[in-house]
């Protein structure tokens, strides 16, 4: 076997259930010349017994002597990757068999890329398909790209920063943006990942704090755009805690107003890419938490005339 070019990192924790099922489709990928390296956070499950049950040279586990989280774990792997290209994975999602060998062929013909994002399924704990997400070129919303099928070049992550500390939850969502600014997102229109949601997923069981965090991503994102720097630069250690401790101490109400601007920011880019119901549910989401968000009425006042329009033709249709 050549030198492999890509690393699959992927982090799991007590994460029996569908592990195999996300192992196996790394293992049955069309492009085979590949590191995968699964980070165990501790797990207490049947989790340690799953990872040794595998004979693959090409699989590599490091066990982590605590649980130190998501983004810390990440970490820990990437400084064990020396390949050129890094693929992430969750550790209950599922590749398809040309995910690998698509993304490399996509970044392999545009030296200016930092990262290949492409279309994924929604699945739900049975593995059942219930939707579909296209990603779009470089609009900032959280359902238009999936973080854990990202494929990044290293040097690019590392030129960004790597994951940081801070983002407990929406890591990849805060890497993707720093990504944005260091080369090209390629994007693929087929299909290439299931990203699942289940009852004990992050995105079930934290979606408002996750959310909050998005924000945040966000949020540093234009403070970068304005001045170079965010309010992260140069932090570290119990500086980054209190930072956190800080915002997340903030009232609910003001909380509020920082998810109903956000959802107000993915209406706009949503519309911006013509996908008017989208646009329109995020602003109903936005004045949910706060009425007086006039960027929010602003979606509406621009698209509710069109999809009117379109109800009354296709009401004429069925006529």
């Amino acid at each position: 076997m050549n030198k492999p070019r890509v690393t699959i990192l992927m982090t799991v924790f007590n994460g029996e259930r569908y592990l195999r099922e996300a192992i196996q489709s790394i293992l049955d990928q069309t492009y085979t010349n590949f590191f995968f390296l699964i980070v165990d956070d501790c797990s207490s499950d049947r989790t340690p017994k799953l990872l040794r049950s595998y004979n693959d040279e090409r699989i590599q586990v490091i066990t982590n002597k605590r649980n130190l989280g998501v983004t810390d774990s990440l970490n820990i792997g990437l400084t064990e990757i020396n390949t050129e290209y890094i693929a992430r994975m969750d550790a209950d999602d599922i590749s398809l068999p040309e995910r690998l060998e698509e993304q490399m062929r996509i970044i392999e013909g545009n030296k200016n890329a930092s990262l290949v994002v492409n279309s994924y399924y929604l699945i739900d704990e049975s593995g059942r398909e219930t939707g579909i997400s296209a990603p779009s070129i470089v609009e900032p919303i959280e359902d238009f790209y999936c973080g854990p099928s990202m494929f990044m070049k290293k040097e690019c992550v590392q030129k960004a920063g790597n994951y940081r500390s801070f983002f407990k939850y929406s890591q990849d969502y805060d890497l993707y943006l720093r990504l944005l600014e260091e080369g090209e997102v390629l994007t693929i229109v087929k299909p290439l990942y299931k990203h699942r949601r289940h009852s004990s997923s992050i995105s079930t069981t934290k979606r408002q704090e996750q959310r909050l965090y998005y924000s945040l991503a966000m949020i540093m994102s234009e403070q970068r755009k304005r001045c170079g720097k965010d309010i992260l630069w140069g932090k570290s250690g119990k500086t980054i805690d209190s930072i956190r401790e800080e915002i997340f101490g903030l009232p609910d109400k003001q909380k509020k107003k920082i998810l109903s601007s956000t959802y107000a920011t993915w209406g706009h880019a949503a519309c911006r890419v013509g996908r008017n119901l989208s646009a329109l549910e995020f602003a109903i989401k936005s004045l949910g938490l706060y009425p007086c968000n006039y960027r929010a009425w602003l979606i509406i006042l621009k698209i509710i005339p069109g999809i009117i329009g379109y109800l009354k033709e296709a009401k004429a249709g069925t006529s």
